[in-house]
């Protein structure tokens, strides 16, 4: 507990009597008063159980709050009441919110019982209880962190309120700016959630984004998608925990003979091969191979009930096959697994003209090219995805498609390429026709490599394609 600084604490306390209070307790911890610590502490917690109940009835206008508030009573009508039974009340009462759960009733017991040791003398010899100074500063955390710096309104319902700033927000931002958004989730809500709304919380989203249909689940999708990710990001091991408690339940999800994703093609035969990005995506099947794509600790835990819908959803496109990557024994075979994914996509449709060649030379996205760069770092692939990017330009098919495949393909890693790397993508662009030849988009990408060409093999390195 000593880099738990009670001073600096202080600071965060929302209500500033309360922290006057709390100083009061803090000096006397100081001072080695731990007897007189104890018993402020405790009537400083029922003082804030009082303020947050206040605070819910006058500011939130909760019922439940008022309804307490009424039963104490005020200062004046329990002058004659016992003062036990009164602290009794409070206690109860604010078990009836959602301020407090049953095992922070129990550190509150405990603090109670101290305060009772400390307060009053033992019958048989009349000493006065002294705790120690670890049991004294135990006491003070543990009501700093399940009461004093607790924001009042997590004594309300406060999932509900979550959802619809979530659908409202995301509404107003949108993918402009998904880092504005989910930061603000965080500041505004996440940071302040006790564990159980926390858990709470989880579950809600995961049934909206995983196992709800309807419209309105479709359309505040996407956002609690982004929403659930921010809350996860903020402790893997601990949503997995909760997952683990339930598993069956969490992998409920049924397998998708619907879309996957908006079409936004004209040719429905080309859909697998159609550009899709996460902002396309709308069944909950899909969303879940991003999700595992990005926690894949949880597909551990998922993988012998959830393996059939993904493969399923992942075949209906290329760009949900590529984060498929967590399912595979290594990176290269996934690497190889795509390309053959290409190629036998293309080689179910019959009219193989222009539009064919384009199609499936520009399906993948700069999206999941990053992706696939950051996994072959974690994994120190990062040849294999170079080769991966050599081929897909060699077997460029399409004078159109040419620039596309340089910019989504090959630079986004450019700078992970090696001398050798650079002599390859040479001799490709050389005998490969559709890149040698064409004329209308070298503006696009040659400045580029040839700036890398310099860089690694000089200035004054020639080669026909440099021409």
């Amino acid at each position: 507990m000593t880099d738990f600084i009670f001073e600096e604490e202080l600071k965060n306390v929302p209500n500033s009597v309360v922290r006057e209070y709390l100083a009061e307790v803090i000096a006397c911890y100081n001072m080695g008063f731990y007897r007189s610590a104890i018993v402020s502490l405790h009537n400083v917690v029922l003082c804030d159980f009082i303020y947050k109940l206040r605070t819910l009835s006058e500011v939130y206008e909760d019922q439940k709050a008022n309804d307490i508030l009424s039963e104490l009573g005020d200062s004046q009508s329990n002058i004659d009441e016992k003062y036990s039974e009164w602290e009794k009340k409070l206690i109860g009462g604010v078990r009836q919110t959602k301020l407090i759960d049953e095992q922070e009733i129990d550190l509150i017991k405990r603090l109670r019982e101290d305060r009772h040791h400390c307060a009053h003398p033992a019958l048989k010899d009349t000493n006065l209880y002294i705790p120690n100074k670890d049991q004294t500063r135990a006491h003070i955390r543990n009501m700093f962190e399940t009461v004093f710096l607790k924001e009042t309104i997590l004594a309300k319902e406060i999932i509900k309120p979550i959802l619809e700033d979530i659908k409202r927000y995301f509404k107003e931002i949108g993918n402009n700016n998904i880092e504005r958004f989910t930061q603000h989730l965080v500041t505004r809500y996440y940071n302040k959630l006790n564990r159980k709304s926390e858990k709470e919380l989880f579950k809600t989203l995961w049934k909206f984004v995983f196992q709800k249909y309807g419209e309105d689940y479709n359309e505040n999708r996407l956002g609690c998608y982004y929403a659930l990710v921010a809350l996860i990001k903020r402790d893997e091991h601990k949503f997995l925990g909760y997952l683990k408690e339930g598993v069956l339940e969490y992998c409920n999800i049924k397998i998708n003979e619907e879309d996957a994703f908006i079409n936004t093609g004209i040719y429905i035969e080309y859909k697998r091969l159609q550009q899709v990005d996460l902002t396309l995506v709308t069944s909950p099947q899909a969303l879940l191979i991003y999700f595992l794509s990005e926690f894949g600790l949880f597909y551990g835990e998922m993988k012998e009930h959830v393996d059939t819908v993904i493969q399923h959803e992942a075949d209906k496109n290329i760009n949900l096959y590529v984060r498929l990557l967590y399912s595979k024994d290594s990176f290269t075979e996934h690497l190889n697994a795509i390309f053959q994914y290409r190629v036998n996509v293309s080689s179910t449709i019959d009219d193989s003209n222009f539009y064919h060649y384009y199609k499936q030379d520009t399906s993948i996205t700069v999206e999941q090219v990053n992706y696939l760069l950051h996994e072959a770092e974690k994994r120190n692939s990062i040849q294999s995805l170079v080769g991966f990017s050599l081929r897909w330009l060699k077997e460029s098919s399409s004078y159109d498609s040419t620039p596309y495949v340089f910019e989504t393909e090959i630079f986004p890693i450019f700078d992970k390429f090696n001398r050798e790397d650079i002599l390859e993508l040479l001799e490709i662009m050389y005998n490969n026709g559709q890149i040698s030849g064409e004329t209308k988009y070298k503006h696009r990408y040659m400045p580029v490599v040839r700036a890398r060409v310099a860089e690694l093999l000089g200035d004054d390195f020639e080669h026909p394609v440099l021409r």
